[in-house]
């Protein structure tokens, strides 16, 4: 472009900035007859809050209330002792209360205030709807917030409720943003949900609220996958969603500007037009769709956008360079265009250069294009990745062919992961995607074949704090400081191996990198200061559209357990302690000799329990993470220390752990200290296995609590054994009757020793 800035005179009006009021709002969700409600309440505060109160009626009385939780609220960090709720299913009233006298004030923001959980009524007549409006309880009166200064004020109240229909199956969910790191709703997108995006049948749609919150009734199929789409966004798609999933969230990725210049060329495809179509996966465009246009250069130009409406078709102006800028923002004469769908690489029979004489110009073009990477895997450790986009992500399919030679699959993900072909049941990884790397290891070298449709290079990974195991996308080698500019100034250090060599590349001294270039189908560990998001230098847009389930669950129990690139997993199918087994739910630590916890896990059914990573140290960092090669250590289970000792073997990646003794103390074995333990499972309907050790015989109480403090039940009050002690509540209160849904204290006393834990029944 030219430069030739223009000078134009303008006359600028500044309005003061007016913060948008206060407001609580309860979200409208579906529910069957006989079933369940779970209704989230919003909150947002411009000022620091000193207290909050809620309440909230019901009307008409299709509804029996049966408790509240703030997990994952905005006020969970507030003691239970600084929240709660009361209600009455007499008056169909219940008031949320916030009063944070011991805690910090609730900071300015908007999010989720608490969710509460009804149960329907069997014989309501459907479809019927019961509203949740704002209600009048005494003392406390209307819905209100007070600030840190005891100044009262009335937030806007936006009422929800409860469709009650006979679908059989749903889910309620929110479409949202990321802006400055922070989760925004983003208001009237459409949610359709299909039995298979996009070959199979769109089964219903829905648009997300105000608060970017939807809820779609489905026709009983599962799993089902859930897509979004919104002008002004690139699409983005949920899948293998179970029956009656709640909380799924939908991110969608602004689509960057186009600058529009007095020439462009139109592209086009669709039969309407008299063209051709073009395809996703081998079905027309679906409409909600992005078609991107970039010049195949480095950074590419994003010269054209389009938004289909009609399935299979587009029109898009693809736009020339505009002279009046001082940068380059479109198209040059002979410019490759290269073109992408919802953040995909399509692919066209023939290059397409650009032309300020051709008018228009019929592209018809497919996602379907298939490729095949070849990983020549070497005996020993391999540090791979794929630039692929497979059709599954199952460890077990995708390595099947080399599945013979293969002894373990290592990751990370804020902890380290397993899969052991041998030990499949109690393997911890299984699925594999095109955003980590994996450790393989091999008895015999082979080739992996890795074949699905290519991505863009510039597909994001969100990198977390420390340690990060990420895959390579470009299809061309990079200096590492030109691959991870976008991270750069986070960055600390990143490690690549071939075979056991390994290579670093330090961001505060390059002058020493041994790391010379990042290469295709290899996996990078990379240690970050503070989180941030990677995008490798290539040409596409920035967005992740299929976002599939959960992969990872959490590798680690305790925030004190100081992870690293290297890990050894004890593991058990028969977990006893002193012959005894050890129930469900019980906390196993891994422990060094100098009291360090290097490793957690819970024991599930009949003392089994799988792989649970204990960290080793890393040479390569100043901190102290885990064990040394060949240090010891114990394991202390429900807070019993055992008398076996057990060794860390860098090259083993599986330790079975068995039968395992208290250690002694003099003649006796006894536990070190009191303790009590979390229950299993938590959540639970109706029974619940709770533990709790004494390291003398001694008279124990182990009571419930309900959320008000009042006592339900005492499921042990006598003698305890030295020990282990195992107690099943069967979720009935002392009168026999079983319980309503919602959160519990258990409380154990013994001689001085006092602890409380919470635990959640959810029918």
């Amino acid at each position: 472009a030219q430069n030739s800035p223009l000078e134009i005179p303008v006359q600028l009006h500044v309005d003061p900035f007016i913060a948008p009021p206060d407001s609580v709002w309860v979200s409208t969700v579906p529910a069957v007859p006989g079933g369940k409600a779970v209704v989230p309440v919003y909150f947002k505060n411009n000022d620091p809050l000193s207290r909050i109160n809620v309440p909230i009626e019901w009307t008409p009385d299709h509804l029996e209330f049966d408790s509240v939780s703030f997990v994952g609220s905005r006020v969970e960090y507030i003691s239970d002792f600084e929240k709660g709720y009361s209600f009455s299913n007499i008056l169909n009233q219940v008031q949320i209360t916030v009063d944070p006298t011991f805690s910090s004030y609730v900071p300015g923001g908007r999010g989720l205030l608490a969710r509460m959980y009804f149960s329907v009524n069997g014989d309501v007549t459907t479809p019927a709807f019961t509203a949740l409006n704002a209600a009048f309880i005494a003392p406390d009166g209307y819905v209100y917030f007070e600030d840190e200064d005891g100044e009262e004020d009335i937030p806007i109240y936006t009422p929800g409720g409860v469709v009650i229909d006979d679908q059989t199956a749903f889910i309620c969910g929110s479409v949202v943003e990321v802006i400055d790191g922070i989760k925004v709703p983003v208001e009237g997108a459409t949610v359709e949900l299909w039995d298979d995006f996009p070959v199979g049948a769109l089964q219903t749609s829905e648009l997300s609220d105000v608060n970017g919150q939807f809820a779609c009734g489905t026709l009983g199929i599962v799993p089902f996958d859930a897509y979004a789409y919104k002008e002004g966004y690139y699409p983005g798609m949920v899948s293998d969603i179970d029956f009656g999933t709640l909380g799924i969230e939908i991110l969608l990725t602004r689509v960057p500007e186009v600058v529009e210049s007095n020439s462009w060329v139109l592209y086009f495809s669709g039969e309407r037009l008299g063209s051709c179509q073009s395809y996703f996966h081998n079905i027309p465009l679906p409409v909600g769709s992005v078609v991107d246009a970039y010049t195949n250069e480095q950074p590419g130009i994003h010269c054209g956008t389009y938004y289909v409406d009609f399935a299979g078709e587009y029109s898009m102006s693809v736009y020339g360079d505009n002279p009046q800028t001082s940068e380059k923002d479109g198209a040059w004469e002979g410019d490759e265009i290269k073109f992408f769908i919802n953040g995909y690489p399509a692919a066209t029979e023939e290059p397409v250069y650009w032309s300020e004489s051709v008018l228009s110009m019929e592209i018809c073009f497919d996602l379907f294009r298939v490729e095949t990477r070849i990983i020549e895997l070497n005996a020993g450790k391999n540090l791979i990745s794929w630039n692929l986009d497979t059709p599954s992500d199952d460890i077990e399919m995708l390595f099947a062919d080399v599945m013979d030679n293969v002894t373990a699959i290592l990751s990370f993900e804020q902890g380290g992961y397993t899969y052991d072909p041998m030990y499949p049941e109690f393997s911890n990884l299984h699925y594999a995607d095109h955003l980590h790397g994996y450790w393989v290891e091999m008895t015999n070298p082979d080739v992996l074949t890795i074949t699905g449709s290519p991505i863009a290079p510039t597909t994001p990974i969100f990198l977390e704090s420390e340690w990060n195991l990420v895959s390579y996308l470009p299809d061309m080698a990079y200096a590492p400081a030109e691959a991870l500019a976008s991270v750069h100034d986070q960055l600390d250090v990143v490690f690549g191996w071939i075979g056991d060599d390994a290579f670093g590349y330090e961001a505060a001294h390059p002058e020493y990198a041994t790391l010379e270039s990042m290469e295709p189908g290899y996996g990078y560990w990379v240690y970050m200061f503070s989180p941030a998001t990677l995008i490798y230098p290539g040409v596409g847009p920035e967005t992740i559209f299929g976002q599939g389930p959960a992969r990872f669950n959490v590798a680690v129990l305790e925030n004190e357990i100081k992870t690293s690139r290297f890990w050894t997993n004890i593991y058990s199918s028969n977990l006893t302690l002193d012959g005894i087994p050890v129930p469900q739910g019980a906390e196993i630590l891994a422990v060094a000799s100098n009291d360090r916890v290097v490793g957690s896990g819970i024991v599930g059914e009949n003392g089994h329990f799988g792989f649970v990573p204990v960290y080793g140290d890393d040479p390569m960092t100043a901190d102290i993470e885990g064990l040394q090669d060949g240090e010891t250590f114990s394991l202390v289970i429900d807070g019993v220390r055992t008398a076996e000792r057990f060794t860390r073997i860098s090259d083993s990646h599986r330790m079975e752990v068995g039968a395992v003794t208290t250690a002694k103390s003099g003649d006796r074995l006894l536990p070190d200290q009191f303790g009590l333990a979390q229950n299993y499972p938590n959540p639970f309907n109706p029974t619940t296995s709770i533990s709790f050790s004494v390291p003398t015989a001694t008279n124990v109480t182990l009571e419930i609590f309900n959320i008000l403090g009042e006592k339900v039940a005492t499921p042990f009050n006598g003698m305890a054994s030295s020990g282990i002690n195992e107690v099943i509540w069967d979720g009935k209160n002392e009168s026999g009757k079983a319980v309503a849904s919602g959160i519990y204290f258990y409380r154990m006393k013994a001689d001085d020793f006092e602890k409380t834990c919470k635990m959640v029944l959810m029918k």
